[in-house]
């Protein structure tokens, strides 16, 4: 399996990166956040504007860093 997958779209004639996908727990920001990383950790890490669902089971989205985080759920799983 792929660690990184970056899906390519047109964007105003161009084709670009429109979205990276992470499935290596072992890749990390900086702050330790990555595959694993629970919505607690990333919640204390950074401002969430909106939870729902969409990418996966649940997502986390935050607007400052344009990003947004999905995580799939599990029977007694924290939700926000």
């Amino acid at each position: 399996m792929a660690s990184i997958i970056a899906d390519i779209g047109q964007v105003n004639n161009r084709l670009v990166v429109t979205r990276i996908r992470v499935r290596d727990p072992g890749l990390r920001t900086k702050d330790g956040m990555g595959v694993g990383s629970t919505y607690r950790e990333l919640r204390s890490r950074c401002s969430i504007d909106r939870v729902g669902p969409g990418e996966g089971a649940f997502f986390a989205r935050a607007d400052a860093l344009g990003i947004s985080a999905a995580q799939a759920t599990q029977a007694g799983a924290e939700q926000p």
